[in-house]
């Protein structure tokens, strides 16, 4: 019986690791965007950093901190649901 227990956390796990609230938000937020490429001006200099990630950091630079600081707070309750 434990080892069915052990199996299903890990199911459990492993799917809601794999839900991307960063990409959740860009899908509602910016529709229209393409989320997986964020370009940003780097203080100080002309250049232009392109980050490729898809986080809250990027959701925060296109949509706001508001929407950033949303990504990361589901990201910490997904977190803290798989511990429980």
């Amino acid at each position: 019986m434990n080892l069915l227990i052990a199996f299903a956390a890990a199911v459990v796990g492993y799917l809601l690791g794999s839900f991307s609230a960063a990409r959740l938000i860009g899908r509602i937020a910016l529709p229209q965007q393409d989320i997986t490429k964020t370009e940003f001006a780097v203080p100080g200099t002309d250049e232009k950093m392109v980050m490729n990630a898809v986080s809250a950091t990027s959701i925060s630079l296109r949509a706001g901190p508001r929407l950033g600081c949303l990504t990361t707070v589901l990201d910490m309750l997904k977190v803290t649901w798989v511990h429980l």
